[in-house]
């Protein structure tokens, strides 16, 4: 349990707005108030410094369009590693480079969704360098796939 008092009028202002977020119980958020409270802060003062609700609404916003990318970027996948051993004609490479450059794309854009995802609930920390994992990585990705998507499922309150 945090020791709040110590906490500036933002950390315990991010902390009422966003207790479930951080996963603190009810009680923790009871404080932080009653601290802010005590420093002169009004639940009028806190209702103009920001919507929380917003950064939820797109946290589950982006989060969908993760999961659709990623999800797509996963099907391209394994249709990437079917076709790796079927192409011997010119039509079949096409078909091939032309699922590839998708294949980027989705992954470029998946990337994308997740780091926004992470700044909107201010965990730019937690912002992994993935795209070097895609890239590095491509025989790992399902696995990846996984982890990410359970990772991010478990930071919606």
């Amino acid at each position: 349990m945090p020791k709040l008092e110590n906490f500036s009028n933002d950390k315990l202002i991010d902390i009422v707005k966003n207790y479930k977020l951080f996963r603190y119980e009810e009680h923790i958020k009871d404080q932080a108030m009653a601290i802010l409270m005590s420093r002169g802060i009004t639940t009028d003062d806190l209702q103009l410094v920001g919507d929380s609700g917003t950064q939820l609404k797109s946290a589950h916003r982006l989060f969908k369009q993760f999961n659709s990318h990623s999800t797509t970027a996963f099907g391209i996948y394994l249709l990437l590693f079917a076709f790796q051993f079927l192409v011997n004609s010119w039509l079949l490479f096409a078909v091939f480079i032309v699922l590839l450059c998708l294949y980027f794309y989705f992954i470029i854009t998946s990337f994308r969704n997740q780091n926004d995802f992470f700044e909107v609930l201010n965990l730019k920390d937690q912002a992994s360098s993935a795209l070097v994992f895609y890239f590095i990585g491509m025989p790992f990705y399902p696995i990846f796939y996984f982890y990410t998507r359970k990772g991010m499922k478990e930071l919606l309150p």
